[in-house]
C-alpha cells in the first residue's frame, strides 16, 4: 500500500541544515507525528532536481496530500509544477518550513519546522490562497512576492555571500542603498490606468512577508488583489521592512504610492526577484491575480483566528 503523505525535501535549503532541522523537529514532536511522518514516502532533491520529472510528477498526482520541507523558492517549483499539471485543486500543499526566510509558510500561520510537522495529522484543515501567473518562462508564478529595482538588485548581489544566510542580506543591501540608482518604469494597471514613474523599487505583494520581515503589512494571501508599493528612495525601501510580528514604527509614509490590482504590466529595465529568488533580466513583466487557486494545509488555529 502506498504511503498515505509524500513528503519533498530540499537538503540544501537554510545553507544545507533543512534536513538536520526537519530530524530535529521529528524527534521532538509528540508519538502520533513522529509515526506519521516515519510512514511518509520521502524523496529528497537533488542540485538542480525540478518537480516537473515525470518520476516526481507521477508521485505528486498519485497523493491528495503532499508536504515540502523547503524555503519559499523550492515552494515555487512544487505550485508551478501543480499548476502546470492542473493538479491545484486536487492536491492539499503542507509547508515545513526548511529555508531561510520561509515566508509563505510565516503567512499561513507556520512558524516552525515542528509546526510544520504537526500538519501531518489527518484531521487538519485547508485554507484557499491566491497566486500570481507571470509572463516569464523562467518563473511562470509568484507564491508570496516579487521586486523590481532595489529589491530585485539585493537579492541578486546576495547570491555572491549566500553562505553567509542573515548577514548576505545586509551586506547586499549596504551596498546597494549606495550602488542602485532610481529608473523610469511604465505601469498598466488592471489593463487600464498607465503611469509614467521615477522609482527605486517596485514591491509586489501576495501577503505581508519578505523572507523574515514584514514588507506589506496590509497585503493579503486570498483578497483576489497584489499590493503593489512604489519607493522613490533606497534608503525608503529599507526603512519600510520591519521584523515579522513587529512594529517599531509606522511605515505608511515610506511608500509615495499604493495601489491594488488584479493586473499589473510593468516595463523598464527591470532587475527581478520571485519568491526570494533572481530572475533574469527583462524589460517588460506582467502578472495577473488567480484567486484562491492554490489549497495548504493550515495550523487548526489560523483559521480560528482568520
Amino acid at each position: 500500500m502506498a504511503a498515505p503523505n509524500l513528503l519533498l525535501i530540499n537538503p540544501a535549503g537554510n545553507n544545507g541544515r533543512a534536513l538536520q532541522t526537519l530530524e530535529k523537529a521529528a524527534r521532538e514532536s509528540p508519538r502520533e507525528i513522529r509515526a506519521l511522518y516515519q510512514a511518509c514516502e520521502r524523496i529528497v532533491l537533488k542540485p538542480g532536481q525540478r518537480l516537473s520529472e515525470p518520476g516526481i510528477l507521477d508521485r505528486i498526482r498519485a497523493r491528495r496530500r503532499v508536504f515540502i520541507c523547503s524555503g519559499d523558492g523550492t515552494l515555487n517549483w512544487l505550485v508551478t509544477a501543480l499548476l502546470q499539471n492542473h493538479l491545484e485543486g486536487k492536491v492539499r500543499v503542507g509547508i515545513i518550513p526548511g529555508g531561510f526566510g520561509n515566508a509563505a509558510a510565516a503567512m499561513l500561520g507556520i512558524q516552525s519546522t515542528k509546526a510544520g510537522l504537526s500538519l501531518l495529522a489527518e484531521d487538519t484543515p485547508h485554507r484557499k490562497t491566491d497566486v500570481l501567473a507571470t509572463n516569464l518562462a523562467e518563473c511562470p508564478y509568484v507564491v508570496f512576492a516579487a521586486g523590481i529595482g532595489l529589491e530585485g538588485k539585493i537579492v541578486h548581489t546576495r547570491q555572491w555571500a549566500k553562505w553567509l544566510s542573515a548577514a548576505g542580506y545586509v551586506l547586499a543591501a549596504i551596498w546597494e542603498l549606495f550602488a542602485h540608482r532610481r529608473g523610469r518604469f511604465i505601469l498598466k494597471i488592471d489593463g487600464g490606468t498607465k503611469l509614467s514613474v521615477l522609482a527605486s523599487s517596485i514591491m509586489i505583494a501576495n501577503g505581508p512577508y519578505f523572507g523574515l520581515l514584514t514588507s506589506a503589512p496590509k497585503a493579503l494571501i486570498d483578497d483576489g488583489r497584489m499590493d503593489i508599493r512604489l519607493f522613490h528612495e533606497n534608503l525608503n525601501f529599507l526603512l519600510n521592512l520591519q521584523p515579522q510580528n513587529m512594529s517599531l514604527y509606522p511605515v505608511d509614509n515610506f511608500s509615495y504610492m499604493d495601489i491594488r490590482a488584479k493586473t499589473l504590466q510593468v516595463r523598464g529595465r527591470l532587475t527581478l526577484q520571485i519568491d526570494g529568488d533572481p530572475v533574469k533580466a527583462t524589460d517588460f513583466l506582467e502578472l495577473t491575480v488567480l484567486p484562491k487557486r492554490l489549497h495548504y494545509l493550515v495550523p487548526k488555529k489560523s483559521i480560528k483566528n482568520r
